[in-house]
């Protein structure tokens, strides 16, 4: 499925097309106790926990079930959830902290921990981001233990009467690496032998969320686009839109970004993908095409389906994006056969009795007999383990494509029978 995603993104790329998104929309009367969502984690289960204004829900794929003030939490309008190592729930509210343990509700109040705002999880506890500044909270023997931090600069942090107008961009962040993250009216600290440190950036930039890398790096969104954390200070992470999107928060999915923000010259938060590998890919999705609001949260579930929270709801990107490809933007034929995706990043195409297209970024080649293609029947395209292309006819047998450069692509040469 992650190897169709790329395929999908790569036609996208070089060819116009209809398209439509795959998107599952979750409200009150599908069962959610409150429409607005501000946080989701899944557990080891398969459960999606959502923390909203109305409490705390438990999602198994097929019905609802909640936590409320009846049940034990401090107060239903929630801030965040997450579920930590050993599968603990926790979620924040303007009176404290909650762990759901079970059938067990603990709590600590605002007095001792302050107005919660932003969570993350740990290995047996949570990180957590409130007006008294940073702490973390870890579940051992029966009993809840605080440790606490401060930033080298005060915190003043407050949730007004609006719920919905809250600041979003004030954060903690755990790293898959161990590594524990603040952003805090646009600066970026790292936690060091118990101490914050400020990242060097650019005054010009506004850090607003941080996220694991697939390859272990951390990248970090800003009012300039994307970034990644090396040592002590932020490196721009270099892309065809690199700067044009104001990027509150992100998740990624292999080399795909999903985004909310605002694009440059837009004053509409919407959720915007681009391919870090593919670099002119660029999608938006907003309340026009499919979205019940606007977007404040974005989660990656087991299944690599994207969930967004929004104001009004969640929808559920299920799959990947659904595009129709046809001699309309460049194949050689309708009647597909065989396809392939190669390591160059080239889509390879072949058709029944119509030749075949090879798609690259920026350019798109036609072969067919006419054209140095020994057979019009393309039915399987292989590459081999050292590189080289290997495609197969219905009429020719077997044969390698060698690269003979950018104007005209590849030549054909077919192979020899075994004997």
């Amino acid at each position: 499925m992650r190897i169709a995603l790329v395929i999908l993104f790569l036609i996208s790329a070089v060819t116009s097309f209809s398209q439509r998104y795959n998107i599952e929309i979750i409200g009150i009367k599908n069962g959610l106790l409150h429409s607005l969502v501000t946080g989701i984690d899944q557990d080891e289960q398969g459960r999606i926990w959502l923390s909203t204004g109305g409490g705390l829900c438990c999602y198994n794929g097929f019905e609802f079930k909640y936590l409320t003030t009846r049940d034990g939490l401090n107060y239903t309008r929630l801030t965040d959830v997450v579920v930590d190592g050993i599968g603990n729930i926790w979620t924040g509210s303007l009176f404290g902290l909650n762990m759901v343990r079970g059938n067990k509700v603990l709590s600590i109040p605002k007095d001792s921990i302050g107005e919660v705002v932003s969570l993350d999880k740990s290995s047996n506890g949570v990180w957590g981001l409130s007006n008294y500044g940073i702490f973390n909270v870890i579940y051992i023997n029966g009993q809840l233990k605080i440790k606490r931090y401060q930033l080298p600069v005060p915190v003043n942090i407050a949730i007004g009467p609006i719920f919905q107008d809250r600041q979003l961009t004030d954060f903690v962040f755990h790293s898959d690496s161990g590594d524990v993250l603040v952003g805090y009216k646009g600066n970026l600290y790292v936690l060091n032998d118990s101490i914050f440190t400020l990242v060097d950036i650019d005054p010009a930039v506004y850090v607003n969320s941080c996220s694991d890398y697939s390859n272990g790096e951390i990248f970090v969104g800003t009012s300039k686009g994307l970034y990644k954390l090396q040592g002590k200070r932020l490196v721009k992470v270099k892309h065809s839109i690199e700067g044009k999107i104001d990027i509150f928060r992100f998740v990624t999915i292999g080399s795909q970004v999903w985004c909310i923000g605002k694009a440059e010259g837009s004053d509409q938060v919407a959720l915007h993908s681009f391919n870090l590998e593919i670099d002119s890919i660029y999608k938006s999705i907003g309340i026009a095409n499919g979205l019940p609001d606007i977007p404040t949260k974005l989660y990656v579930d087991h299944e690599k389906n994207l969930w967004i929270l929004t104001n009004n709801g969640i929808a559920i990107q299920k799959g990947e994006i659904f595009t129709s490809l046809t001699t309309s933007e460049g194949l050689t034929g309708n009647k597909v056969w065989g396809i392939g995706y190669t390591t160059n990043k080239y889509l390879w195409v072949g058709t029944i009795g119509e030749g075949l297209t090879v798609i690259a970024p920026g350019k798109v080649y036609r072969y067919s007999i006419k054209k140095g293609l020994p057979d019009n029947y393309i039915g399987k395209i292989f590459e081999s383990s050292d590189g080289r292309i290997y495609v197969g006819t219905s009429n020719a047998g077997l044969n390698l494509a060698t690269y003979a450069g950018l104007d005209k692509g590849y030549n054909f040469s077919r192979l020899p029978l075994l004997p």
